[in-house]
């Protein structure tokens, strides 16, 4: 068998380091992220948005801002001292709800906000559509069936000192919550974590 040995020249050298040049460039720009800035110096918490163009950011200070060119330029739509915001979540274009110092709800883009629950903190919360959604506190689960307007207890906490930290329902029969706690005994630490599904 004939075996063929071939020896790069300078040119080829050349063209080798191009393409080794072009490519890891190729591949350091598809994974790079570029800061966007904002008018505020507030820590930011969660950010959602509702198609390519328009978002929402929420964090402290009561803090929401609204994007319509991608990012591009944000602008503030709420704000209130010495509130706190951890989640935010659109339905449609219009309407849509931010919690963690309470719940405030807009369903005109952001242009007004009223509030829903003034109880803080509001731990977490979920909806399965617009209407019907669940929000926690350490002990107690609440419910609405009409968009936040109303809200009843809808399960209570058998163990307070295993409050509720994150809840979740994927239709609106079945939900799922998290809770745990951390404990010390000496000289051991103990970690409680727990999920519970409802039935």
């Amino acid at each position: 068998m004939n075996k063929r040995i071939f020896k790069a020249t300078g040119k080829e050298y050349i063209t080798v380091i191009v393409f080794l040049f072009v490519y890891t460039s190729s591949l350091f720009s598809q994974s790079c992220w570029v800061r966007q800035n904002t008018p505020v110096t507030d820590t930011l918490k969660s950010v959602y948005f509702t198609d390519a163009s328009i978002g929402w950011v929420c964090g402290s200070n009561g803090t929401v801002l609204k994007t319509t060119n991608g990012g591009n330029n944000w602008t503030v739509v709420y704000t209130q001292a010495g509130k706190y915001f951890n989640y935010v979540k659109f339905f449609n274009s219009n309407t849509g709800i931010v919690c963690g110092g309470g719940i405030i709800k807009t369903t005109n883009a952001g242009i007004n906000w009223y509030t829903i629950v003034a109880s803080s903190p509001v731990y977490t919360y979920t909806f399965v559509n617009e209407n019907t959604g669940w929000y926690s506190v350490p002990n107690n689960i609440y419910r609405s069936t009409d968009g936040g307007n109303n809200w009843s207890v809808c399960y209570t906490n058998s163990y307070p000192s295993n409050p509720f930290q994150q809840v979740k329902f994927t239709d609106a029969n079945t939900g799922y919550y998290s809770s745990g706690y951390l404990s010390y005994i000496y000289p051991y630490y103990y970690n409680y974590n727990y999920v519970y599904k409802s039935t």
